[in-house]
C-alpha cells in the first residue's frame, strides 16, 4: 500500500468513526433522511439513514443516561461492468446501538461519554461474524461561554477499526452572533446557519462523509487479492432549507456539490484491489427532524 492510499485509508475509517460516534450528540429524539448521489457512468449510491435518541435523568443535576441508535441502508447502482460479482455489493447495511452518560461540570463545562457497537456488512450472504462489528468509543467536553453565546466541544474517539492505537482527536466551536446568525466550525462540518424568521432557516456548509463496510463473502478480483470490505469517502460543500411543519417536526431538503468522492474495495490488509473511480457529483438529501430542542 502506497503512503497516500494507507492515508486515504486511514480518513476513510475515521470518517466511519466520526458519523457513528453517535446519536448521543444529537438534540433530535428522532431524525430521518434520504440522500441521492445520481448515477454516473459507472456507478451511483442511494441511502436512507434513520438515527434517534432517548435521554433519561438521573439522580443529580444535568445527569442523564442516553440511549441512542443509528441505521443505514445504502444502495449502490452499478453502470458499467468491473468484471466482478456486483450483488454482495448492492445493498450494504449500518446498524449502531449505544449508551452515552452526560454529566453537568463545574464552571459551566459537561462530559459525555459514550460506547456504542456497529454492525457494517452487506447482511445476507453468510452469518454474523466478527469482522461484521465495530466498537466505538468517544469521550468529549464541552464549555459553554454563556456571556458570548458560544460554546467549545472538544475529544477524542477511539475504533480499533482504524488501526491506530489511540483516540482520535475531534473539535468543534459554535457560536451564536445574534438571533438571526450562527457558526460552527469543525469537524466533521463547518457550517454558515442564517434564521430567515420563526419556521424558516437556511444554512451553507462544508463537510466529509462516508462508510466503512465489511463483505461477508470475499469478492474474486483478477489479477488482485479478494476484495473483503468497501469503502467511500466524500468531501463537498452545500445548501441547506430548513422548516418547521408544526409542533417539534422539521423538514429539510439540501443540495451540493461532492468536490471529492472515492469508492474502493479493499482487501484483508486494507489494500485497494479495485477503484470504482467515480468523479466529483452533484448530491441530494432531504428528510424529517423530530423535537428540536433547546441544548
Amino acid at each position: 500500500m502506497s503512503f497516500n492510499q494507507k492515508i486515504l485509508s486511514i480518513i476513510v475509517v475515521c470518517c466511519f468513526v466520526f458519523i457513528h460516534r453517535g446519536s448521543a450528540q444529537t438534540r433530535e429524539p428522532f431524525a430521518l433522511d434520504y440522500t441521492i448521489i445520481p448515477d454516473s457512468e459507472n456507478i451511483g449510491f442511494k441511502r436512507l439513514h434513520v438515527k434517534g435518541s432517548i435521554p433519561t435523568k438521573l439522580k443529580g443535576e444535568g445527569h442523564f443516561l442516553i440511549h441512542f441508535f443509528e441505521s443505514e441502508h445504502i444502495t449502490i447502482t452499478f453502470n458499467r461492468d468491473y468484471g466482478i460479482d456486483i450483488v454482495p455489493l448492492e445493498n450494504l447495511h449500518t446498524i449502531t446501538y449505544g449508551l452515552a452518560y452526560r454529566r453537568a461540570l463545574k464552571n459551566d463545562w459537561d462530559l459525555t461519554a459514550s460506547v456504542s457497537p456497529v454492525i457494517a456488512s452487506n447482511l445476507g450472504f453468510g452469518g454474523l461474524s466478527n469482522e461484521d462489528l465495530f466498537i466505538n468509543g468517544a469521550l468529549s467536553f464541552r464549555k459553554k461561554y454563556k456571556e458570548k453565546n458560544a460554546s467549545l466541544s472538544f475529544g477524542g474517539i477511539f475504533n480499533a477499526a482504524t488501526g491506530i492505537p489511540f483516540p482520535i482527536p475531534f473539535l468543534s466551536y459554535q457560536k451564536t452572533i445574534n438571533p438571526k446568525i450562527t457558526y460552527v466550525l469543525g469537524i466533521p462540518d463547518s457550517r454558515f446557519i442564517y434564521r430567515l424568521d420563526n419556521k424558516n432557516t437556511i444554512s451553507l456548509y462544508a463537510f466529509f462523509d462516508g462508510y466503512f463496510v465489511n463483505i461477508q463473502q470475499p469478492i474474486l478480483v483478477e489479477g488482485a487479492n479478494n476484495a473483503e470490505s468497501i469503502s467511500l469517502f466524500a468531501a463537498g460543500i452545500g445548501l441547506n432549507y430548513r422548516r418547521k411543519i408544526f409542533g417539534n417536526l422539521i423538514g429539510f431538503a439540501s443540495v451540493g456539490d461532492l468536490l471529492t468522492i472515492d469508492s474502493r474495495l479493499l482487501d484483508a490488509n486494507r489494500d485497494e484491489v479495485l477503484n470504482f473511480e467515480k468523479n466529483s457529483s452533484l448530491y441530494i438529501r432531504f428528510g424529517l427532524l423530530l423535537g428540536l430542542g433547546k441544548k
